[in-house]
């Protein structure tokens, strides 16, 4: 998902920790499978890069992060949107990013923003949550870095335990 991970946990009887690695790494990988943009074959990815109107099966645990999403979204008034995937491009993050910095002093044109906003907004997301599916409006950018990161620790952390 474009970042590193570090864990810190009690190891007082110096157990060998390669079985933790591994379950760690099995996890995220399974997170950064769906829902990470930095990764072209991911579940999201393919929904950004869709052509319109083609609906999409989501694995459950996407579906869990994005209804959390949508939730966040319009509880927010769309202060949290999880489809700003083109705004987030514009202005020189994600994997996708505008030759833009975030650290150049420089900034999009109005009309450039303007074109990227008229490609987002939840309003426009079409989804199914019981039946875990959703339609591609066309030219929608999903992004859920900002809420699946936590998730990633969450599942990291229930895996753990058991």
């Amino acid at each position: 998902m474009g970042t590193t991970w570090s864990l810190q946990l009690a190891n007082p009887e110096f157990r060998a920790l390669d079985a933790v690695r591994v379950l760690v790494e099995s996890v995220l990988q399974d997170v950064i499978a769906q829902m990470s943009n930095w990764q072209g074959d991911s579940v999201i990815s393919r929904f950004n890069a869709a052509p319109e109107d083609s609906w999409h099966a989501l694995p459950p645990a996407f579906s869990r992060v994005l209804a959390a999403a949508m939730q966040w979204a319009e509880r927010s008034a769309g202060a949290l949107d999880p489809t700003m995937g083109a705004l987030v491009s514009l202005w020189g993050f994600g994997p996708r990013a505008e030759p833009l910095t975030p650290h150049s002093g420089q900034r999009p044109s109005e009309a450039r923003i303007d074109a990227a906003r008229a490609q987002c907004g939840f309003q426009r997301l079409d989804w199914t949550p019981g039946q875990a599916r959703i339609r591609q409006p066309g030219g929608l950018q999903l992004d859920l870095c900002g809420i699946a990161k936590g998730f990633a620790v969450d599942a990291v952390v229930a895996r753990l335990r058991h």
